[in-house]
């Protein structure tokens, strides 16, 4: 059953709301984009094949001199951050990296605005309530790596040029630079317990972030422990007793990743029984979708995974735990509750997308 008039949002059984796979952006097609002479090349394909972290590293790399970055010095997925730095010291080719991809989210953003034919055609899991939808929404908090700092100001001001160079209003764009914590701020919104400590986890395709929560006073101190490498994230292994061996190594490196973070977190205090871990992944009731990213393997332990994570870790703690797994575009969402009419987008290693207006909590 859908959720009020957003067809991205459906009812389980418990009242609780979630978001339906075919929310994500990445899949969008710029079959025909609505204004020319901006970025051309882009028009025919998906966003998934234009946007996204490892695009933009690809270029950095293939840039390096220019950009003055010696690309053996850094962890790949860092290289993006560097990007601000040399926008500050006016590097051009820097800043014509970002403005580049601000024209390309620009062109997305106003594909979904507009929903010409030939975008809906492309689109074959969309209804013309999907694309309603878009074209009424009115504010798009825009989140994520991608999208902080200098690199995410020039980013989101360039794609509000598009619009404007299109003559057609732009959504409220509403930026966040500083939201590497967006996420663990969300999943805390979730946590009942009065505890003075909790720990949340944001499980994505190259990293985990381990964040401890310390309540002072009534406002949550957030202590960012340095992240964890993401393992075993091939999306299709056809092998189904390698797929198993494989979600049983992830299985563990998790439980040991949380267990790491909650060993460092009882130095504050008892730490909560609750855990909050937004994921790359669709989640309904603790199971994770079976088709979609690299933890999709974890459903080869149980139908319910949130289940098998908290029963493992009550089993070495040897106390009560409660595991809660939430989509991480909706973990980065649930941070604007209140926002009327929004969408957040999490601009990153790929797109993702949450709705402030979800209720995973049921009745």
């Amino acid at each position: 059953m859908m959720s009020s008039d957003n067809p991205f949002i459906l009812i389980t059984e418990n009242d609780r709301e979630y978001l339906t796979s075919n929310c994500s952006l990445n899949k969008v097609v710029l079959a025909k984009l609505p204004i020319n002479g901006i970025e051309d090349s882009i028009e025919g394909k998906t966003v998934k094949e234009v946007f996204g972290a490892r695009i933009i590293i690809s270029e950095i790399k293939e840039k390096a001199d220019a950009l003055n970055i010696c690309v053996e010095n850094y962890v790949e997925m860092d290289l993006p951050k560097l990007l601000d730095e040399k926008i500050d010291e006016g590097n051009e080719v820097a800043i014509g990296i970002a403005d580049k991809y601000g024209k390309r989210l620009g062109l997305m953003l106003l594909v979904l605005k507009t929903g010409l034919a030939e975008n809906r055609a492309a689109r074959s899991d969309w209804d013309d309530e999907h694309w309603e939808y878009w074209a009424n929404v009115e504010n798009v908090i825009i989140v994520g790596g991608l999208a902080s700092g200098s690199m995410g100001n020039r980013i989101i001001d360039k794609a509000i040029e598009v619009f404007d160079k299109a003559g057609i209003p732009c959504y409220n764009i509403i930026k966040n630079i500083n939201s590497s914590k967006i996420g663990a701020k969300g999943c805390l919104t979730q946590i009942t317990g009065d505890e003075k400590v909790h720990i949340v986890f944001d499980l994505g395709h190259t990293k985990i972030k381990r964040v401890i929560a310390v309540n002072e006073n009534g406002n949550n101190r957030l202590i960012e422990l340095e992240s964890a490498k993401s393992i075993n994230m091939e999306w299709s292994v056809e092998d189904s007793q390698e797929r198993r061996r494989q979600a049983e190594e992830l299985h563990e490196y998790l439980v040991n990743t949380i267990l790491d973070a909650y060993y460092e977190a009882e130095k504050y205090g008892h730490v909560g029984w609750e855990i909050v871990i937004s994921m790359a992944s669709y989640v309904v009731d603790g199971k994770i979708n079976d088709t979609r990213g690299g933890y999709a393997k974890l459903n080869e332990l149980g139908d319910n995974y949130a289940a098998v994570l908290a029963a493992e870790l009550e089993r070495r703690l040897n106390r009560s735990i409660i595991i809660s797994l939430i989509h991480d575009g909706t973990a980065a969402a649930l941070y604007y509750k209140g926002y009327e009419n929004s969408v957040c987008i999490t601009a990153g290693t790929s797109f993702g997308v949450g709705f402030p207006e979800i209720n995973l909590k049921g009745k």
